[in-house]
């Protein structure tokens, strides 16, 4: 997601830049490419210009299956939530100081 998403759609400042975090999901191994939204959520743009196998939806990814859908694509995949890790859960155990080792 692009910071400006974030911070409409949570009401702050991402923890990290987005492009931070685009090259961290890029570096996960199941990972072929990862982008950056565009600016106000033109999926069927998305789509025509990338012309992907599969759309990979986080669980928090709440419309944009139906944006995803509505644009005609129909191969898409939602990622459950790993474990009970979340960047909110991160943020509070760091600044707790209860990092685990």
């Amino acid at each position: 997601a692009r910071d400006s998403t974030i911070l409409r759609e949570k009401g702050r400042p991402p923890l990290m830049p987005e492009e931070h975090r685009r090259a961290l999901a890029e570096a996960l191994k199941p990972v072929d490419r990862a982008i950056l939204g565009m600016e106000g959520m033109d999926v069927r743009r998305i789509i025509d210009a990338l012309k992907p196998d599969i759309i990979a939806l986080g669980y928090d990814q709440g419309g944009l299956k139906e944006a995803v859908t509505e644009a005609g694509f129909k191969n898409i995949v939602r990622l459950e939530k790993y474990a009970d890790t979340s960047s909110s859960t991160i943020k509070s155990r760091i600044n707790s100081g209860r990092c685990p080792s």
